[in-house]
């Protein structure tokens, strides 16, 4: 399971609380640790979402992306 910064970036490739978990502030970080610890299920849930929305965002894919885009515009 993820635990990182909330970001626009984070949130355009991920599903905050679903795929991972994002935290706008220090205190913010503590109660999410503190919860995420006291609810193993759904620490799993978060995990095994994440693991699978990784997937569709690898290097790879992100790669392929890009080679995409910059075939289409004659590069």
């Amino acid at each position: 399971m993820l635990l990182t910064n909330d970001t626009p970036a984070v949130r355009g490739k991920f599903i905050p609380e679903q795929d991972l978990i994002v935290s706008a502030s220090p205190m913010e970080t503590i109660q999410k640790v503190e919860s995420y610890l006291a609810n193993p299920i759904g620490r799993e849930l978060v995990r095994a979402n994440g693991r699978n929305a990784v997937k569709l965002n690898s290097y790879q894919q992100r790669a392929e992306e890009m080679l995409l885009h910059a075939t289409s515009r004659g590069f």
